[in-house]
């Protein structure tokens, strides 16, 4: 008896392989033979560049079987020989935009956060 394996990744399209050799890109199925598997189970690895692997052992099932496999980056190196590249950063607190000057009465202008009346 057998069962079906299907592999997915985030990012997708990373490399499934076993024992070094390369079975294809996920999303992927495999045919994973139970007599086999439950001898040996079968370590599969994803992988991707930038990314740390992923490791699968499957071992023997009666039904089929899904495992997403979320990809983490891998640390940069502090020490590089070669430049740095930019990265895109997030900023987690709100943004508040700022207010342009408001005209009030005969060109005195009045700011948000302060109440200064220019006089000519």
């Amino acid at each position: 008896a057998s069962h079906v394996l299907t592999i997915d990744s985030t990012p997708p399209a990373a490399d499934v392989t076993e024992n070094g050799a390369v079975l294809g890109k996920t999303p992927l199925q495999l045919t994973v033979d139970n007599a086999a598997v439950a001898r040996e189970p079968r370590r599969l690895t994803v992988s991707a560049p930038g990314f740390l692997p992923f490791t699968i052992v499957q071992g023997a099932s009666d039904q089929s079987v899904r495992v997403a496999a979320a990809l983490v980056p891998a640390p940069t190196a502090t020490a590089s020989a070669e430049p740095a590249q930019p990265t895109a950063t997030r900023t987690t607190q709100p943004r508040v935009p700022a207010s342009p000057p408001s005209t009030t009465k005969k060109g005195e202008t009045k700011t948000p956060d302060s109440d200064i009346r220019l006089q000519r």
